[in-house]
């Protein structure tokens, strides 16, 4: 992240108000992106594990239905 130069921090004021520089609008841009980016990213994660977590609970309750179905099915005349 960029520093201010003593002094460059305040904005220069005109007739029609308030008047930044370059360099205090592209530092002032960049955190707002990087701060939106942490936010966007977090919210990202939630949601990935949140889908992460449906779909090994969907895949967990598949394969024992399928176990289930394939030990009734089978031929269990060797327990005779």
């Amino acid at each position: 992240m960029r520093h201010h130069r003593e002094g460059s921090s305040s904005p220069r004021s005109g007739a029609d108000g308030a008047m930044f520089s370059l360099e205090q609008v592209r530092d002032i841009v960049t955190r707002t992106v990087e701060a939106r980016e942490r936010v966007l990213r977090q919210e990202y994660d939630r949601v990935l594990q949140q889908k992460l977590q449906e779909q090994w609970a969907s895949f967990a309750k598949f394969n024992e239905d399928y176990v289930s179905r394939t030990l009734k099915s089978s031929d269990l005349s060797y327990l005779s």
